[in-house]
Parts: structure tokens; sequence; C-alpha cells
């Protein structure tokens, strides 16, 4: 994540920036040392946990219940 920019960083939809414009991956992946396949994995990850909080009403509804 240190290889991303401040706009990807905070971007609302930044996994998407990446998904249009593929040469961000490989970019992030070789200032970070990985391979492109782990970046995208990352971002999968990223995804599916981004969608996971929408569904729980956002991050103030993983805490409900404490």
């Amino acid at each position: 994540m240190d290889s991303m920019n401040d706009r990807e960083l905070d971007h609302r939809e930044g996994a998407k920036l990446f998904s249009r414009q593929p040469g961000r991956i490989t970019r992030v992946a070789r200032g970070a040392g990985v391979a492109t396949r782990d970046v995208q994995e990352l971002l999968t990850q990223y995804t599916k946990f981004a969608q996971m909080v929408k569904k729980m009403g956002g991050i103030k509804g993983l805490f409900k219940g404490n």
C-alpha cells in the first residue's frame, strides 16, 4: 500500500481505479516488490470486505452487539 498514491488510497472506489487501468497494478506490484497477482488478490479481498461492511450497515455496524 506504500506504493499507492494518495488518490488511490483515498478514492471511495479505489479498487475500480485499478480494474479500469491495469498499469496501476503493475506499478504498485513493482514498488511493493510483489507479483501483480498478489496485488490483484489484495484488491479482490478488499472488494469483498467492503461489500460485507456495506451489507452490515457500515463500519459502525461492526461494533453493534458488543
